[in-house]
Parts: C-alpha cells; sequence; structure tokens
C-alpha cells in the first residue's frame, strides 16, 4: 500500500499542474476576448469620428452650394437694375439686390463656420484613425502571443495527462478505480492533503479511525465531504521522483 499512496503522490502533483494548466487554456481566451472588445471599442470611436466627418463634410458641400447659387441669383439681380427704366422699378430691383447681399453674407458665415467645424471633425478623425491602427497593430501582436502561448499550454497539458495515464496504470485496480471515479466526478485536483484530522481540501474533518488508516498507509480512503482522495504530507514524495 506504501507504494500506491507514493504514486498517489504523484498523481497529486500531477493533477495541480493540469489544474494550472487548463486555468491558463482557459484565461488565454478571456484575454483575447478582452483585447477584442478594447479594439472593437476603437473601431467604434473610429466610425463615429468618421461618420462626423461625413456629415460635417456634406454640409460644408451644401452650404458651398447654397452660397454659389446664391451669388448666381445676385449676379442676375445686379443685372436686372441695369435694365429698369423706371424709378419705381429700380428701386424694386435695388431692394431685391439688397435682400440678396443680406441672405449672401449669411450664407458667407455658414460658409466659413461649417469650415471651421469641418478641420475640428478633420483632426478628430484623424487621430480616431491613428489610434485605431496603434490599436490593430498591438492587438495582431499580442494575439499573435497569446495564440502561441495557448498552443504550448495545450501541448504541455496533453503531455501531463499522458503523464497521469501512465501514472494512474501503476496504480492496483481497486486504488486505480477509486482514482478513476473521483477525477471523472470532482473538479480541479482530485488528491488533498489532510492535515490534523481535517481536510484540506474542503476544510471539513476526517474521522479519527480513517484518518489514522491514512496516516499509516494502511488504506485509501475519500473525503466523506468533497469526495477527493486524502493524503498526509509525510507520503509525498521529492519532485524529481515524480
Amino acid at each position: 500500500m506504501k507504494v500506491q499512496y507514493q504514486i498517489l503522490a504523484q498523481l497529486k502533483r500531477i493533477d495541480e499542474k493540469v489544474a494550472r494548466l487548463r486555468a491558463d487554456a482557459d484565461r488565454i481566451p478571456e484575454e483575447i476576448g478582452k483585447l477584442e472588445k478594447a479594439l472593437s471599442t476603437r473601431k467604434a470611436e473610429f466610425l463615429g469620428a468618421k461618420d462626423s466627418f461625413d456629415t460635417q463634410e456634406k454640409s460644408l458641400r451644401k452650404s458651398e452650394l447654397d452660397l454659389k447659387e446664391k451669388e448666381d441669383g445676385l449676379r442676375k439681380a445686379e443685372g436686372k437694375m441695369m435694365e429698369v427704366k423706371t424709378n419705381q422699378e429700380y428701386q424694386a430691383a435695388l431692394k431685391e439686390n439688397q435682400a440678396q447681399k443680406g441672405e449672401k453674407g449669411k450664407l458667407e458665415e455658414r460658409v466659413l463656420g461649417d469650415m471651421s467645424q469641418m478641420d475640428e471633425h478633420k483632426k478628430r478623425f484623424k487621430d480616431a484613425e491613428k489610434i485605431l491602427k496603434e490599436y490593430e497593430t498591438a492587438f495582431n501582436q499580442d494575439k499573435k502571443q497569446l495564440d502561441e502561448d495557448r498552443k504550448k499550454v495545450l501541448q504541455q497539458l496533453e503531455e501531463q495527462l499522458q503523464l497521469r495515464n501512465e501514472s494512474a496504470k501503476r496504480l492496483d485496480k481497486h486504488v486505480g478505480s477509486i482514482y478513476e471515479r473521483v477525477i471523472t466526478r470532482v473538479k480541479g485536483v482530485s488528491i488533498v492533503l489532510a492535515e490534523n484530522e481535517m481536510c484540506l481540501g474542503c476544510n471539513r474533518t476526517v474521522q479519527p479511525q480513517m484518518f489514522n488508516e491514512i496516516l499509516g498507509q494502511k488504506a485509501v480512503h475519500k473525503c466523506q465531504n468533497c469526495g477527493k482522495i486524502l493524503l498526509v504530507g509525510t507520503q509525498d514524495l521529492p519532485e524529481n521522483e515524480a
């Protein structure tokens, strides 16, 4: 039974490595997801800035077109003043001309205002575009590194699972059956330490007789609460023997 406990101690260390590697393998996609979310935010900011810039550009083009039409109308009104024959017609043409000039002045102010806003929107758009490109570059680099890290982790996980299977084959039939049932039922590490008649996996009391049998390596027991196999620290092997 002493040999069985030594093998279980080895399996405990392997299970701990498997748990860590699985946690790392699960964590990496989460980190990639966070990077993707940050990138999506930058894309949304860029698209928002682009939409504002496009809208302002359309507004400027319309203001310029309205101004051109008003200038054309003003030239026609000035031409009419040269064709009038009576003072009454002249006064009417003059009034129309002055009105046209007033509207032209307002349109010129609108064009200047649109041009000023256009510059502001263009700057925000270019800044957002620059930030997005920087994020895309950083994202591609970080994602590539994380993908490579996950590939390595999965490879190490496969190696540990293979090592665990090989070690588990060294258990006798009864102990091996217990171990197989535990690893298929519990999450995380399937073998935990017991100390001072206490399971360190769930911090629940272990029956004295059971604890003494574990301590004396007389029988393999599971915690009655968490269902994990119990060992005591003195049964562990040096790391280089695992």
